[in-house]
């Protein structure tokens, strides 16, 4: 019975931390895309999301490589996926005003990318047997990745467009910024 209790104090004990981590990281990411100017979409696509996805990457690499389960690792990337979109839906419930109404269109755009991710995604299981492949690495992987770099490239595109149309929130960057700007990328490994 003392083992339970351990393992339920263990448990409570990650879940402050991580709380307490995903606070600071959303509010360094939200400095870091003010004082650079990338887009809070693209620090959000990009920074915030490997960071968070970090767990998925080790969970994966795992289950491949030491369990010998691949179902393992595809059911947690895509159930993250699932995850994700359902802690939109519980945000929007309990905000003022519909969670999408306010968002920025970019999301429109990493939406679509992340569409096409996920179908090429489920078209390479459907096909597995049928495709080629180079070495041991399917030939979606390659497709895979290529769709991922265009959309990262998309998105910042789209998003620097935007910005240069409503320049109310463009931040002018002056040396006195710099400071700020390394105190926020300093703190965010530290929070791994």
């Amino acid at each position: 019975m003392p083992s339970i209790l351990l393992y339920i104090l263990g448990f409570i004990a990650c879940a402050g931390v991580i709380i307490y981590s995903g606070t600071k990281l959303s509010y360094y990411g939200d400095k870091i895309a003010d004082l650079t100017g990338m887009g809070k979409v693209w620090v959000g696509l990009i920074l915030m999301a490997s960071v968070t996805s970090l767990p998925e990457l080790i969970t994966g690499i795992s289950s491949v490589a030491i369990i010998k389960e691949p179902d393992l690792a595809a059911g947690d990337i895509f159930g993250s996926c699932i995850f994700n979109l359902l802690i939109l839906s519980v945000l929007d419930a309990r905000l003022k005003k519909p969670l999408f109404s306010i968002v920025k269109s970019s999301h429109i755009v990493a939406a679509i990318f992340g569409i096409i991710l996920l179908t090429v995604a489920g078209i390479a299981i459907y096909l597995s047997k049928e495709i080629p492949s180079v070495l041991w690495i399917s030939s979606f992987t390659f497709a895979l990745f290529a769709i991922y770099i265009l959309s990262v490239w998309g998105i910042f595109k789209y998003e620097h467009n935007s910005q240069i149309e409503s320049p109310t929130e463009v931040i002018t960057h002056t040396a006195s910024k710099s400071p700020e700007l390394k105190k926020a990328v300093r703190a965010m490994p530290s929070m791994l």
